[in-house]
This record gives structure tokens, C-alpha cells and sequence, in this order.
């Protein structure tokens, strides 16, 4: 009878010894699957890395409570993978390296080695981590577009979603007329340069010059060579240009241009509004697309809690904060 007390007392201590040995090594376990203080230290260095690089400043690196917020919150991103990667296993998505590795290639034959290997550097990564990084992104869209297969969005959908949202959805192609200059720092004589030149241009449109040809005998911009021309259709929500621009030239009738300079940061621009794209039925698509990718966003994230919810999750590092006590 004693010696089974004795055995018994001796395994209650071997599991609690088991149980303080697995907090004091790791900083989580999830699912069975261990997080190590060891690796949680790693990826906590190397935001820190990141943040210092990029020259953002999210806090003290000496405060203790930044600290502890910073490594609650890194711990959670690496929870959160490792439920990804438990869950890429269970739905049998492959994290295949060919695509990384395909990119890559053509990274560097699009920028040489010299280049690629700076483009790298700025984003604060080496090749070993872009590769993982981007095979288990991909695995991650195999797995998005799984989730969310049966994601429609009707026709009517799209058409209320328009009409609602109309002056947004608007879409247009344009030229311009760049004077290039620093509006944010520019002299009165600079100022008054680029005036002049913009005050002759108007002169030759209203004297029904050609656009296209005064855009190449008069623009500063890299489009001068093509007429002034500048590519794919825009919208106020997906336009590539800085907002001064992108409102002046919505705001236009198709063959409609400027006539007061629009003044950005690059300088003063003559807008001309090629097409205007505003019925539905040319729209349709389009509107459709987003729509559908916004529901698979709103799925996947739900999808993406729930298994955070419903996991069996031990995390050793995030700790209660302590309760303030108003009366003291």
C-alpha cells in the first residue's frame, strides 16, 4: 500500500515536472503542436529588425510593457500560421516551392542579381524566407478559393451595388499634360515657369491644336512619346494616380480636358478624359469580380477565427493584465 502511494506520489511529480518543462520551453502549443520560446525569441528579434529598418517607431524597445505586448502579438501571428498549416494538412493543399521558385527566376532576369539581391534586402528578407513565405501564401489562396467555391454574387446584386456606389464605380481612360516641378517646394520663378508653359499649351487647344500632339512637343511626363496616353482604365477606388488627378479627370465628360492647371506633387497637369466608361452593362463584370472577392475575404476570415475558437490552444507567454485598483 505504501508503495503505491509512493509510486503514485512520484508520478504526480514526474508530470508536473513534465508540465513546468514544456511552459518554461515553449510559448505555445497548439493542437499538439509546439511553439518554442526559442523560436518565438527569433521572430520577435526580427520584427523588431524590420520595424528598426524601416524606420517606423511602434514604441520603446526598452519598456517592459511594450515588450510583452509586442511578443503577445507576435505570438499570436505564429499561433495563427501554425492553425494554416494544421489546416492546409487536414484539407491535403501542398505548399509547393515551384511557384516561389518561378517568380524568382524571373525576378532576376527582369532586375539581374545586383538588384534582385537589394529588392530583397529592402523588404527585409532573405531568398530562404520569400520562398517559404510566398509557397505558403499560395497554399493559403488554394485554400481561400476551397473555403469559399460556392461564393455568387447575382446580377441584381451587382446592380444595386451600383447604383448605390455609382460616382465610385465610374471608370475612365487619360492623357495628360505634365510641367514638372516640386509644388511643395518650388520658388515663385518656378512657379511662374511652369505657368507660362501651361498658359501656352491652352492657348494651342483652344486654337484646336491637337492634344496628343501638344502631349508630345510640350509634356514632361514619360507618356509624351504616346500622345500623353496613360493606359488602363481607373476608377476612384482602384486608380493607380494621387487623388488630384484621378477626381479632376473623373469629374470630366468623355473628350473633355482641364482648362486651370491641376496641381499635384509632380506638378501642373493638363487632364484630357479619353473614354468614360458609366453604364452598368459595360461594368457588369467588373463589379461582379470585387463583389465576389469581398465575400470570399469576409468567409475566409470568419473561416480563419473559427479556427483560432475552436482550438485547443496552451499559451504560455500572454498573461492577464492585472486589475486596477480605482479606490488605492
Amino acid at each position: 500500500m505504501k508503495k503505491r502511494i509512493i509510486i503514485s506520489f512520484l508520478l504526480i511529480l514526474s508530470l508536473l515536472a513534465m508540465a513546468a518543462c514544456s511552459a518554461a520551453d515553449n510559448a505555445a502549443i497548439v493542437n499538439g503542436d509546439e511553439i518554442s520560446m526559442e523560436d518565438l525569441e527569433t521572430e520577435v528579434a526580427l520584427f523588431q529588425e524590420n520595424i528598426a529598418n524601416s524606420g517606423l517607431s511602434l514604441g520603446d524597445p526598452e519598456d517592459e510593457e511594450y515588450q510583452r505586448i509586442l511578443k503577445e502579438e507576435v505570438l499570436n501571428i505564429m499561433i495563427r500560421k501554425v492553425l494554416l498549416h494544421q489546416e492546409l494538412a487536414a484539407n491535403d493543399i501542398e505548399i509547393s516551392e515551384d511557384g516561389a521558385l518561378e517568380y524568382l527566376d524571373s525576378m532576376k532576369s527582369m532586375y539581374g542579381e545586383e538588384q534582385y539581391q537589394a529588392l530583397l534586402a529592402m523588404n527585409g528578407v532573405d531568398e530562404e524566407t520569400f520562398i517559404e513565405d510566398f509557397a505558403f501564401n499560395e497554399a493559403l489562396t488554394a485554400l481561400r478559393e476551397k473555403v469559399t467555391a460556392d461564393v455568387q454574387v447575382s446580377e441584381d446584386e451587382a446592380r444595386d451595388y451600383f447604383e448605390a456606389n455609382k460616382s465610385s464605380l465610374i471608370r475612365g481612360t487619360a492623357s495628360h499634360i505634365l510641367f514638372s516641378f516640386n509644388t511643395q517646394e518650388a520658388t515663385d520663378e518656378v512657379r511662374a515657369e511652369a505657368q507660362a508653359r501651361f498658359d501656352e499649351a491652352m492657348a494651342r487647344l483652344s486654337a484646336g491644336d491637337d492634344f496628343a500632339t501638344v502631349a508630345q512637343e510640350m509634356s514632361d511626363d514619360g507618356s509624351a512619346a504616346n500622345g500623353g496616353k496613360l493606359g488602363d482604365s481607373f476608377s476612384m477606388i482602384d486608380s493607380p494616380y494621387v487623388d488630384e488627378f484621378t477626381v479632376a479627370a473623373l469629374n470630366l465628360e468623355a473628350g473633355e480636358y482641364t482648362k486651370e492647371p491641376v496641381v499635384s506633387q509632380f506638378g501642373y497637369h493638363i487632364i484630357k478624359l479619353d473614354e468614360k466608361i458609366e453604364d452598368f452593362d459595360l461594368l457588369k463584370e467588373d463589379i461582379i469580380t470585387m463583389l465576389v472577392e469581398n465575400k470570399k475575404d469576409e468567409i475566409f476570415g470568419d473561416y480563419v477565427m473559427n479556427l483560432n475558437e475552436n482550438a485547443d490552444i496552451e499559451n504560455f507567454v500572454s498573461v492577464e493584465e492585472p486589475e486596477v485598483d480605482e479606490e488605492s
